[in-house]
């Protein structure tokens, strides 16, 4: 569906397990002005996307992703999980998607990376038991983080570079640290 996505389409995702073992293949490239849904109300409970591959950013080369977030794109009521070497659950690099009303978990590097010139709105989501960090903001990225919790994670939030997003709203409870600011960030 992804591949034959227009924009202005929404996705609805049933509830069920989205995996390389059900036929996925990663990671998935979420299109400009294209929304993927699974159950808002919930924050994804019972609509699961788990697993990574390959991802060539333009400001950090290769990584192991589980789902690409393009300009305007809109990802709601979702869990994302990368159980892989350094898996990172959503990695958004430019434009101005949507993050709203989801799980972020048990990804082995981070829940979302926010690089490049990306301002995404990150908000009323959970961040839960990712081993580096919840969300990491790099380059000169900014945006909004609003209404998140982050919870027995790594860093909640780790900011560095030359990155500005407006921070606020935020429960960060249980973590090694609440929020890294580092180089000349300024959040």
């Amino acid at each position: 569906a992804l591949q034959q996505a227009q924009p202005g389409n929404i996705i609805q995702l049933a509830s069920g397990t989205y995996s390389a073992e059900t036929g996925e293949s990663f990671p998935l490239n979420i299109p400009s002005d294209v929304t993927l849904r699974g159950n808002t109300s919930s924050k994804g409970q019972g609509v699961m996307i788990i697993g990574g591959g390959s991802h060539v950013s333009a400001t950090f080369a290769r990584q192991n992703v589980t789902v690409v977030a393009l300009d305007d794109a809109i990802v709601q009521g979702l869990t994302i999980t990368n159980p892989l070497s350094r898996g990172t659950g959503l990695w958004i690099e430019d434009g101005n998607p949507t993050i709203a009303n989801n799980t972020f978990t048990d990804s082995l590097r981070e829940g979302v990376f926010v690089t490049g010139n990306a301002r995404p709105t990150i908000s009323n989501n959970l961040f839960i038991k990712n081993d580096a960090n919840g969300i990491s903001i790099a380059r000169s990225a900014a945006g909004v983080i609003r209404d998140n919790t982050f919870q027995e994670t790594g860093y909640g939030m780790a900011i560095g570079d030359t990155s500005a997003p407006l921070v606020s709203n935020n429960g960060i409870f249980e973590n090694k640290a609440g929020i890294v600011v580092s180089n000349s960030a300024t959040p």
